[in-house]
């Protein structure tokens, strides 16, 4: 079964699918700017609690294009002791309910991954 649609009703149809996207623009926005808080956050922890000397922002966080309401928060860190590598995670996952963590150590890390976040990550 078919249907045909006036031309208000494709109007109106479209109208709609334009507010649709510019609302899940604006969500995906403030969502992306409350990780980068919360990023700082845990950069600060990372240095204070865990002797960071370097902590990067990388991934889709960094990157903002592919940044989604499903997206975690990629830092990589120099510093750490690898010892204290999985408590700091532990500790950042604790940071907010909104997001999760990925953390690598810089100095752990294969040569690849690593030259890739530091031509790419964004220090903080």
């Amino acid at each position: 079964m078919s249907s045909t649609l006036t031309a208000q009703q494709l109007d109106a149809y479209r109208q709609t699918m334009h507010r649709r996207a510019a609302e899940a623009d604006a969500r995906r926005a403030e969502r992306r700017a409350a990780a980068w808080a919360v990023a700082r956050e845990a950069a600060d922890l990372l240095r204070a609690r865990y002797g960071a000397t370097r902590v990067l922002a990388f991934g889709s966080l960094a990157e903002g294009t592919h940044f989604s309401a499903r997206s975690d928060i990629d830092l990589a860190a120099e510093g750490l002791r690898p010892s204290d590598h999985f408590a700091a995670l532990g500790r950042l996952l604790t940071l907010s309910p909104d997001f999760e963590f990925d953390l690598v150590d810089l100095g752990a890390c294969p040569r690849g991954l690593s030259a890739a976040i530091l031509a790419t990550g964004v220090p903080l």
